[in-house]
């Protein structure tokens, strides 16, 4: 099937088909150019189908380009159906893709409601996807969003390997993002951690801003569960 029997085809019968052979022929003119006589766009179209096989179908193509032009319309609504698709298997596929401009495409959307959605998912493999990303933008981008929710969701999670992945990244912007957080609860969930590599990881940060924003914090709280760390490498460190 052409490309125009297949544009023709989905619009004249309202009906976007699932075969994985048509999901191949949605080249690149397609996803620029065609919109429909109601103007709504073949991404949005796609996602807003009625079964989860529809996106899956979509990010399992062998090509990295689909995703990105997926993630570049102009449009906020496609990100926002792509991230409450009722799987996980979905946003790992998504974050699973070669390229690291995918997540950072995600992140940078203007709409708190996608970082969010994407921290709620229940599963915490795809939190780690996104962290163990070779660009040090995508954890930035994270921490960036306007809402506080963001970071709070971000340490919650329930294991400490995606903690160490966030304070492993080498710039030092990320964990000045994570201190300047306005809410105290960030900084007590991150000393509340169980495993003593988070907070060395924290101290070892190069830049004196980062311990001195740490030890700024205005509870008595947070000192203490500063001082009671087990290990002689935090007191060293301090």
């Amino acid at each position: 099937m052409t490309d125009s029997l297949l544009v023709e085809s989905l619009y004249s019968l309202h009906v976007v088909p699932l075969c994985p052979l048509h999901l191949e022929v949605l080249h690149l003119s397609i996803w620029r150019s065609y919109t429909s006589p109601s103007g709504a766009t073949v991404p949005i179209l796609l996602l807003q189908q009625s079964t989860a096989t529809v996106p899956i179908l979509l990010l399992q193509q062998s090509t990295a380009t689909v995703p990105i032009l997926l993630l570049q319309q102009s449009t906020a609504t496609v990100p926002t159906l792509l991230l409450q698709q009722s799987t996980a298997s979905v946003l790992a596929l998504l974050l699973q893709q070669t390229t690291a401009t995918v997540p950072a495409l995600l992140l940078q959307q203007s709409t708190a409601t996608v970082p969010t959605l994407l921290l709620q998912q229940s599963t915490a493999s795809v939190l780690a996807l996104l962290l163990q990303q070779t660009t040090a933008t995508v954890p930035a981008l994270l921490l960036q969003q306007s809402t506080a929710t963001v970071p709070t969701l971000l340490l919650q999670q329930s294991t400490a390997s995606v903690l160490a992945l966030l304070l492993q990244q080498t710039t030092a912007t990320v964990p000045l993002l994570l201190l300047q957080q306005s809410t105290a609860s960030v900084l007590a969930l991150l000393l509340q951690q169980t495993t003593a590599t988070v907070l060395i990881l924290l101290l070892q940060q190069c830049t004196a801003t980062v311990l001195a924003r740490l030890l700024q914090q205005t509870t008595a709280t947070d000192s203490i569960l500063l001082l009671q760390q087990s290990t002689a490498t935090v007191s060293s460190l301090l």
